[in-house]
């Protein structure tokens, strides 16, 4: 539902009042944004957090879990104040106007564009475990991933629908590997991380524990139609968001407790299952985790091209949207590796999440009598925490992320002046 952008609602004075349904009751805001979260990037990141943290990686996902929440409360109040699923772009337009909207739908593309190649390298090297090819065929598996769901989607294939399928097949297995591979067996002897253990150190692991989080916003997107949003909203953003660390933080006390090499495989998760019932149940899990990963690409290209024509609109057609899409993704997927394209969708992620946040202190102020089915009562705290939380994890990226991150900015204001040549 994150992903799902269209056009902006505009503005003005004389824009019709939203219909309100109140058809959406609790749990259903609740599996929203467990269904969401709950992604393929967890079939990857327990083994990256075991290398570089050990175990303090067991705090990651919850101390990530208390950053995101000041955020995730400001995406209700947002959400709530608008009857069209934009997220962050609709938001910033509202608030600060098309040009800095332009730049944070642009960012939007990229984390969907982003998030597509992470899932196509994910997914091929899985396969490449399975089949026990050499490593150097995952580029090439992942650009065959590229190529095929970005071809299927000429012919507007169902990306959301495969998605929803093939999400329900992963939450299950998940829960049972958490289970008894943290229930029942201890910590095997702890292993070195791969860098000295410090604050720094920790801040660049949560670029990691950002994208495994993302999607949170989801329980708060349909505020509008909740039957008692005030109430809801606020309980589901949160129940989210702690089921979801605690399922991996149990996760990764299981690869941390694995004696087979779990921390190091590419496919932790099948390697806790291998240990657990043996080298069937590895092979299963590690099909799982394709597929998941699979499903998620096909709802990423998708989604991609409609983000980027909805944002420019007279530059890029469905189909040229498509197609930049595609090539963006194999460019991506042919220069990074799998942690490079993670801390790199956080950084795009992040300028998404500071835009909501400032969104909800500027509509505060310039359109107080707008209705909003929930309003934070702490005032302007809590959107002021998410900013600043939000800040201090992205400044723990590296140069050529933050690089990167900065090229999308300009890259986006370049579009801008394009499609909108100032008068003369």
């Amino acid at each position: 539902p994150r992903l799902s952008r269209h056009r902006q609602l505009q503005m003005t004075s004389t824009a019709p009042r939203i219909v309100r349904t109140g058809s959406i009751g609790f749990f259903t805001l609740v599996s929203l944004g467990l269904n969401t979260i709950i992604g393929s990037s967890i079939f990857r990141v327990p083994s990256e957090l075991a290398r570089e943290l050990n175990l303090l990686s067991l705090a990651a996902f919850l101390f990530g879990a208390m950053l995101l929440a000041p955020v995730a409360l400001s995406f209700a109040e947002a959400g709530s104040m608008f009857g069209e699923t934009g997220g962050s772009y609709v938001h910033a337009k509202a608030a600060f106007g098309p040009r800095v909207a332009t730049s944070v739908g642009f960012s939007m593309w990229v984390a969907t564009v982003l998030t597509f190649a992470t899932a196509a390298v994910a997914s091929a090297e899985t396969l490449n475990v399975v089949f026990a090819l050499s490593g150097n065929s995952t580029r090439l598996f992942a650009g065959a991933i590229v190529l095929a769901f970005s071809l299927a989607n000429l012919g507007e294939f169902a990306g959301g629908r495969a998605s929803a399928i093939f999400a329900a097949l992963k939450i299950v297995p998940l829960v049972a590997i958490a289970i008894f591979g943290a229930r029942f067996h201890g910590l095997s002897s702890p292993v070195a991380p791969t860098a000295p253990m410090s604050i720094s150190t920790f801040g660049s692991s949560l670029l990691v524990v950002f994208f495994a989080l993302s999607g949170f916003e989801s329980s708060a997107i349909p505020s509008g139609d909740s039957e008692n949003a005030r109430k809801h909203v606020p309980r589901a953003v949160l129940l989210s968001l702690a089921l979801t660390s605690l399922l991996y933080t149990a996760l990764q006390l299981a690869v941390l407790a694995a004696p087979n090499g779990a921390r190091d495989s590419a496919t932790p998760l099948a390697s806790v299952a291998a240990w657990l019932w043996g080298p069937r149940a590895g092979i299963a899990t590690s099909a799982l985790a394709a597929l998941s990963m699979g499903g998620l690409a096909s709802a990423m290209i998708f989604n991609a091209p409609r983000v980027l024509s909805s944002v420019y609109p007279a530059t890029f057609s469905r189909r040229t949207a498509l197609l930049a899409s595609a090539g963006l993704t194999l460019a991506l997927t042919s220069t990074l590796n799998f942690r490079s394209l993670v801390d790199f969708t956080s950084i795009t992620l992040g300028v998404q999440y500071v835009a909501t946040c400032a969104a909800v202190i500027a509509l505060r102020k310039s359109q107080p009598t707008r209705e909003r089915p929930f309003k934070l009562t702490q005032g302007l705290w809590i959107p002021i925490l998410g900013i600043l939380s939000t800040l201090w994890v992205l400044i723990h990226a590296s140069l050529m992320e933050a690089a990167l991150g900065l090229a999308t900015l300009l890259a986006s204001q370049l579009f801008y002046r394009r499609t909108n040549p100032a008068p003369p």
